[in-house]
């Protein structure tokens, strides 16, 4: 007798989650660092941003310490916090440490960022030069 049969034999089915095991193993990664990579490229933006509004006030009343509205964290809109930005300053100088913090303190490939008033780019723990992070 000859049926016609329909369906997945076991051993199909088995081969098809194997392929996709071996698809996630790759994919959620790469994906991962893809959104660490983000969140550390926007946190970057806001640091850039609060830099030069600092330079503006400097310019105006030469005095770092004027500025009262600058961000604390990354990013500045409402969403989650990825990273925490401390501002250090004084009259004539000004540093931005950015620390990651949450789901991003897994990024230890730049860790935490800087930024001096000189325009110089700190990775790692802030005092390290750039290194291929910003």
């Amino acid at each position: 007798m000859n049926r016609l049969q329909k369906g997945f034999t076991l051993i199909e089915l088995m081969i098809v989650v194997v392929i996709i095991g071996i698809l996630a193993a790759i994919a959620i990664p790469q994906y991962s660092e893809h959104v660490k990579r983000t969140r550390r490229a926007e946190c970057q933006s806001v640091l850039m941003h609060t830099a030069g509004m600092l330079e503006r006030q400097y310019s105006a009343t030469n005095d770092y310490t004027k500025l009262t509205d600058l961000p604390t964290k990354c990013p500045r809109d409402g969403s989650a916090k990825f990273y925490d930005v401390v501002p250090t300053r004084t009259v004539d100088t000004f540093t931005l440490t950015a620390t990651p913090f949450g789901d991003q303190s897994g990024d230890t490939k730049c860790n935490i960022l800087a930024l001096d008033h000189r325009g110089t780019k700190y990775q790692g723990d802030g005092t390290q030069p750039n290194n291929g992070c910003w």
